[in-house]
Order: C-alpha cells, then structure tokens, then sequence
C-alpha cells in the first residue's frame, strides 16, 4: 500500500512538473507544450487536461480535433477542473452539442460557476482567462452580450501573443464585430497568429488571398494557406483545397486531387465536403477524360461519395492508364502488383514516378529493393526514391524513415542527429500519429518493408546529403 502511495505521489509530481513547464512553453514553443500537457494529463492531471483540450480545439501545436478536445474538457471537468468545466460549455455550442445556442442551458450551467474565476484572472493579465472571457461575453454565455467589451479582452490577449486572443481579434476585425470593419488590421492579426501555427488563421487567411478581402487576389497563396491548415488537421481547409482542385483556383484543375481532399474532409464530417463530392461524383460518372476516369476509381476505391467497389475501380484505373493519366498508371501499377504480376506493374510505377507522383516513387523503391518486377536490385536508388517521397509527405515512406530504418541499424554513428534531421527535412512530427489518424480515418499502417529497403535506406541517407525532391 506504501508502495503504491509512492508511485501515485511520483506520478502526481511529474505531471505538476510537466503542467508548470508546458505554461512556460506554450506561447513560444506550442509543439513542446502540447506533449508536456499530454503527458501530465496521462497522469489525470486535471488542468493539463484542460490546456490539452483548447489547444487540440484551436489546432495549436497539434493538428485539430474537435471531437477529442471535447472528450478531453469533459474528462477534466468530471474531475474538478474549474477552467475545463468553463471552456467545455464555452465550447459546446461550436462543437454543435446545443443546437448552437449559447443561452441553452448547458452552456449557463458550465460556464457560470467560472465566470468570476475567468474574470479575476483576467484582471490580473491571464490571456487565456482574458480570451475566454471575451468569448463569454461575446456570445453571451453566461454574461450579458457586448461584443465592444469582447473585443477589448481580445486585445488584451492579443498583446500578450496569446494566439486564440489574435485569432478571436483577427475575426472581429474581418466581420465587423465589436469594432469597425477592418480587413487589412484582419489579415495582420491573422498573420500573427498563423505563425504561432494556428489553424484556422492560416486556413482564414487562404480565403482572404481567394477572394481578396484586405490583400491583393492571389489564388496560388491561398492554396499555399490552405495547404498549411489542412497538415494540422483543418477540415475546412481540405475542402476548400478539394473546391481548389476541382475548379483550378491557384493550382492545375485535378478532380483527382479534388476527391482526395474532399474524401479527407468528409471523414472529420465536414457536411461542406460532402455534399461537394456528391455532386463531384455525379459529374465524374459522365466524363471520359484520363484524369476524370482516374478520380472516379478512386471514388470507387475508396467509396468516396459512392458504394465501395474495386472491381468498377480497377476498370477505371486501367482505362486512366491506358489514357496516360499518372495516378491511374500508380494504381493500376498496384492492382498488377496485387495479381502477382510486378513486371508488368514495374514500367508504370517508373512513368508516374517521373512525372513525381510519390506513391509510385515508394512502390518503385520497394521492387527496387528487392529486385523484382524485372527491375535490377538497386539499395541506393531505392532508398533515394524512398526519401523523395517522404519529403513530399507520403506517408508510408515518412514512416519507413523516421520510425522503422533507424531502430534497424542502431550501429549507424549519429542516428540521433539524423533521425532529428529527416524529421526537419520531411516535416513531421514524430509524435504526430493523432494527425495522421485524424486526416485518414484510420490508424497508421507501419509498413512491413522488406528489410533490404531498410537497410539500403540506413545506408544511404547521409546527415547533409539529401536527394532532391
């Protein structure tokens, strides 16, 4: 019983220890707060929780995650946490729980009993307490509504760098709330927080350069926005990027990329998205181009707007090859694979690779490694391609690389150095498993690579010299 006193009182002094050292990080380093509250909320340390569930709401530090932001809050204020039992009810009527109402009952029951908590420390310079007090009274939660009285508290955060406060400021100067009107004050606010890595800043920013409200139209930079929010999990942003691809704002028209970002959006259930595919799809079902027939196999592929099909999906993907459309070379490449016949899927792997498609440039390194498909065996090439398509953001060849080939030559000299190296050059986090299972729906396949492919890659990554993607 002693014993196990012990270990609680441990338990309870480093998650305490993580908690003090995730507040003095968060403004600064969010990243390295996020998995310091993490690990103090493991631990039921109620206002790490807490910290935990705003930052995964706004998408700060970590891809966001509305549904387990809310799960988070309710654990904590379950477990007492004043500040948690108030950003839960401040937050409900966002997550669509009260009909988005934010005089319904919940809300007042969550969010009153922490008012005056929120409003001393607000007072004495808290910009988390100063945001959500401005929330409150914005919206009228708990407080009588005043969005001028808003505004000042946002400011008051803002000032601070608190990146919720410039956010929530950012908007009240785009929307006219509380304030006059003020695109250009907008997207400097918005500027500040998107580089604090706030989600919805960067993907409100992207519709800012789409429709040139307070910048001068420029369609590719809001792609370039949007692309941001969407790698912290925004499902706004993919579906903008998928109305993006459809209808060629800023980048090449692709409805095979446009499915893809829509299909993505609809999985966090971005009602927009879905009813965008559904419509996309019905267009695909009366086209006969190469790229049309490509996005309409993966609709059936992967049953995006429509009953899951593979068989449909292979006579797609072939067609689409047969037309010279790259994705339905990559595809048909894998069915033939599939079939037991890689020689004939190796040539299609090789023309998608060269057009850059990094799907194809991973499945070629895995012939590649092995020499099959009538490919000679080549470690160094395949470890090349491998690394090519992991800097693009493949997921498969990002996981071969930052999880797989170091732990399999642990002799190499300066593994740690590398490993935080490829972190660095392919942009992904080594903790960012959530985001992936956010953005895909579905838990991270480690990829069973043969083990020569891991080798070659130990053996050919060098800490400076880096293939070109």
């Amino acid at each position: 019983m002693a014993m196990a006193t012990l270990v609680d009182d441990e338990h309870r002094l480093a998650g305490e220890e993580d908690h003090a050292k995730g507040l003095q990080l968060q403004l600064a380093h969010p990243r390295a707060a996020f998995r310091l509250f993490e690990r103090a909320a493991s631990v039921e340390h109620t206002e790490a929780m807490a910290q935990m569930g705003r930052m995964l709401y706004h998408g700060w530090g970590v891809n966001r995650d509305c549904v387990r932001a809310a799960k988070v809050l309710e654990r904590a204020a379950a477990a007492g946490s004043i500040d948690a039992a108030g950003v839960f009810g401040s937050r409900i009527i966002q997550l669509g729980l009260c009909g988005y109402n934010p005089q319904a009952s919940r809300v007042r029951e969550l969010c009153e009993p922490v008012i005056g908590v929120w409003r001393e420390r607000a007072e004495q310079g808290c910009p988390i307490a100063q945001t959500d007090l401005g929330w409150c009274i914005l919206h009228g939660a708990g407080l009588p509504e005043d969005p001028a009285t808003a505004v000042v508290w946002y400011e008051r955060a803002a000032e601070q760098g608190y990146v919720n406060g410039l956010f929530n400021l950012a908007y009240c100067y785009s929307e006219g709330i509380g304030l006059e009107r003020d695109a250009e004050a907008a997207i400097r606010t918005y500027k500040a927080a998107a580089d604090l890595e706030h989600a919805g800043a960067e993907r409100n920013l992207g519709t800012a350069y789409l429709l040139g409200k307070g910048v001068e139209q420029d369609e590719a930079a809001a792609v370039h926005w949007y692309r941001r929010a969407a790698s912290r999990g925004d499902d706004s942003a993919k579906s903008y990027l998928g109305y993006c691809h459809e209808h060629g704002y800023g980048v090449e028209t692709d409805q095979y990329e446009a499915v893809r970002w829509y299909h993505e959006a609809t999985h966090q259930g971005n009602n927009w998205a879905v009813r965008s595919l559904k419509f996309l799809v019905c267009q695909l079902e009366l086209a006969n181009g190469a790229n049309e027939l490509a996005a309409a196999g993966l609709c059936r592929a992967v049953g995006a707007g429509v009953p899951k099909d593979e068989a449909s999906a292979a006579v797609l993907f072939e067609r689409a090859s047969a037309l010279g459309d790259k994705m339905g070379h990559f595809h048909f490449g894998q069915i033939l694979v599939e079939r037991g016949c890689p020689d004939k899927a190796a040539p299609l792997f090789t023309t998608a690779a060269l057009e850059g498609v990094p799907e194809a440039e991973y499945a070629l390194a895995l012939l590649l490694a092995q020499g099959i498909g009538g490919v000679a065996k080549g470690g160094d090439a395949a470890a090349r391609l491998c690394s090519r398509a992991a800097r693009k953001g493949y997921h498969p060849a990002m996981e071969a690389l930052l999880y797989w080939a170091p732990k399999l030559h642990k002799s190499c000299p300066g593994q740690l150095r590398r490993r935080v190296q490829l972190m660095l050059m392919v942009g992904v986090r080594l903790s960012d498993r959530a985001g992936f299972v956010q953005t895909h729906g579905v838990e991270p396949s480690l990829p069973h690579l043969p083990v020569e492919l891991w080798l070659c890659i130990c053996r050919a990554l060098r800490p400076i010299d880096f293939p070109a993607a």
